[in-house]
């Protein structure tokens, strides 16, 4: 199954973030895509932001956590073995 274009275009943004994780903009951008509803996003950012070290987003990470453990069975599941 092809990916939505919406998945694509979050990826597109990790990739983007890869280069340089440290910037403030980054760190948005990070932020934001914790609180999609795009699973394997929210995967690929937590380990960009474990990579990155940064500590400062860790509520988010737990909130993250918490949103997939919420209604697991229709989460992916990705999401909690990533955070």
């Amino acid at each position: 199954m092809p990916k939505s274009r919406k998945l694509e275009s979050l990826l597109a943004q990790l990739q983007q973030i890869r280069l340089n994780p440290n910037t403030s903009e980054a760190m948005l951008l990070l932020r934001q895509l914790l609180t999609s509803k795009q699973p394997v996003a929210i995967a690929q950012a937590a380990t960009l932001i474990a990579e990155a070290e940064h500590y400062d987003l860790i509520p988010d990470l737990v909130a993250a956590f918490e949103w997939a453990m919420a209604k697991p069975k229709e989460r992916d599941r990705a999401i909690a073995l990533s955070l």
